[in-house]
């Protein structure tokens, strides 16, 4: 699934803040790059009686574990939880009694070049899992 949400996000060129886009493009945005970043984490996320995932099949160079990293990040502190280096919220007062707060959300997008190296490194991950269970069937038959 992850596969298919970055792969729709090259198709449509959703890359942008949202002043850069108009109409509801920003928010559909949001969706896909929210649902890549939350897909391709699942299985590095600890799970109630799922095992981990095999750190064997984590066969990356320096830029895509950079990557690998970066999605997890965004995962736990920004797409998944709300994380105060993430979130930035301004106390002021305009006097009497009145105080409010600004509150800016960090930018939900990944570049064009992030959204493709994460294609990369999925198709990485599929083709050891690919491999992994290829190896389990022939143990089991």
């Amino acid at each position: 699934m992850a596969r298919q949400f970055a792969t729709f996000l090259i198709k449509k060129q959703w890359h942008q803040t949202p002043w850069e886009r108009r109409g509801s493009i920003y928010m559909q945005q949001t969706a896909f790059t929210s649902a890549l970043v939350i897909f391709y984490a699942r299985p590095f996320t600890r799970s109630a009686g799922l095992p981990s995932f095999p750190k064997r099949l984590l066969r990356f160079d320096e830029s895509e574990e950079a990557l690998h990293k970066t999605l997890l990040t965004l995962r736990h502190k920004v797409y998944a939880h709300s994380d105060d280096e993430s979130y930035e919220v301004r106390p002021i007062s305009f006097g009497r009694g009145f105080q409010t707060a600004i509150f800016r959300p960090p930018h939900f997008k990944l570049s064009g070049d992030e959204t493709k190296r994460a294609i990369v490194i999925i198709d990485k991950l599929l083709v050891g899992i690919t491999s992994e269970l290829s190896e389990l069937g022939k143990e089991l038959t």
